[in-house]
């Protein structure tokens, strides 16, 4: 699997991990079918240096929560006839029954092109799910609904309660049951138990980031963690939602992953198992947003605007990031499933810099499968 070419991808995440940019790292590199590329770099936990990474490490993998979990949950609804694209939110939710939201719908979320803000710290004025709703209700759009994609984590901690709410499930339930045991991702759940504790990769020193990112309205919140994360999600509003957000809150292998990606390039079916119909999968895949200033699928972004590809993958593929350090994409063009996992949040930051980082990656990526 580890093929001579992929040795440029060996000496360049070699080198990220000895400077310090993630403790380790989990990669799988697939064409038509076929494993190319699949190993660790580094170890998890820095704590722990003889626990060295691999392809069935767990990590926080934030953000991919969204396509991977909450946007497939709302699909399997739509195509049960339960909820429909263009339904208006405060049919499901009442609390978004006001005059700047009531035209807010389903496919708005999903596209992120609501309006909503891109992140608020919710839990400032609330503790749990009811809580943030109430919260999200009262928030200003930041844009008409439907005119500009803001990319919104309280989009999708939304689309998570509409999950709840329509089948009267956890969303841990729900994706557990319905699309992760019958596609064998054993290892993809919320909240994961603490028997598997050393085999998850640990990710930042509490709170650091979100304490910097709300600024001096967190300065008399009680609630940060001061704890190494491990074990339980990094992002704060997830974890007000008991570590189940819409948004955030999935813990994942590389391994597992892959097989989420094989179903979608075979249209939602992998060994026989039907998780999404065709035309769901081709609804998700395909740009929503023309015309605006971000190119978006139902849950995915469009790789055609993502710096963090490097302009080496087609028109066609999509894919997502996460903020913990993670990247999952796809490109039916070459039938070419890319993942690369990391815990680069383990040091803090931004994350605005790790784009490059991906960005290098990924043109390599395609490269060397080119060669193999």
């Amino acid at each position: 699997m580890n093929r001579p070419a992929f040795q440029p991808i060996v000496e360049f995440l070699t080198g990220h991990r000895d400077r310090g940019t993630f403790p380790g790292a989990s990669v799988i590199i697939c064409l038509g079918g076929t494993i190319l590329f699949r190993r660790g770099f580094g170890v998890p936990d820095p704590e722990k240096p003889d626990n060295t990474a691999d392809p069935s490490t767990i990590y926080d993998i934030a953000s991919l929560t969204k396509p991977v979990a909450t946007t497939t949950s709302i699909l399997r609804l739509c195509q049960a006839g339960i909820l429909e694209l263009e339904s208006p939110v405060f049919r499901i939710l009442d609390e978004l029954n006001s005059p700047d939201k009531r035209s807010i719908t389903i496919r708005q979320l999903l596209t992120h092109t609501s309006g909503l803000p891109a992140w608020k710290p919710l839990y400032l004025e609330a503790e749990d799910t009811a809580g943030m709703i109430d919260a999200i209700a009262r928030t200003p759009l930041k844009a008409q609904p439907g005119s500009e994609v803001i990319y919104s984590c309280p989009g999708y901690i939304l689309l998570g309660e509409i999950v709840r709410r329509l089948t009267g499930r956890s969303l841990t339930s729900h994706t557990r049951s319905d699309i992760f045991q019958p596609l064998l991702m054993n290892d993809t759940m919320f909240n994961p138990p603490a028997r598997l504790k050393r085999r998850i990769a640990p990710t930042e020193m509490g709170n650091r980031t979100e304490r910097d990112m709300a600024g001096e309205s967190g300065r008399f919140y009680t609630g940060w963690r001061r704890h190494r994360l491990h074990g339980e999600v990094q992002d704060g509003n997830a974890y007000t939602a008991r570590g189940e957000g819409g948004n955030a809150g999935l813990f994942s292998t590389a391994d597992d992953l892959l097989r989420f990606g094989r179903c979608i390039l075979n249209g939602g079916i992998l060994d026989g198992i039907r998780i999404l119909d065709e035309k769901s999968v081709r609804e998700s895949v395909r740009n929503q947003t023309p015309g605006l200033n971000a190119s978006r699928g139902l849950g995915w972004q469009m790789a055609c605007s993502s710096v963090s590809t490097g302009g080496a993958l087609s028109d066609r593929a999509f894919g997502h990031n996460g903020f913990s350090g993670t990247s999952f994409w796809i490109d039916p063009a070459r039938d070419l499933i890319i993942i690369l996992l990391t815990n680069r949040s383990y040091h803090g930051g931004s994350g605005e810099g790790f784009n490059r980082v991906r960005a290098a990656f990924h043109s390599l990526a395609v490269q060397c499968s080119i060669g193999a």
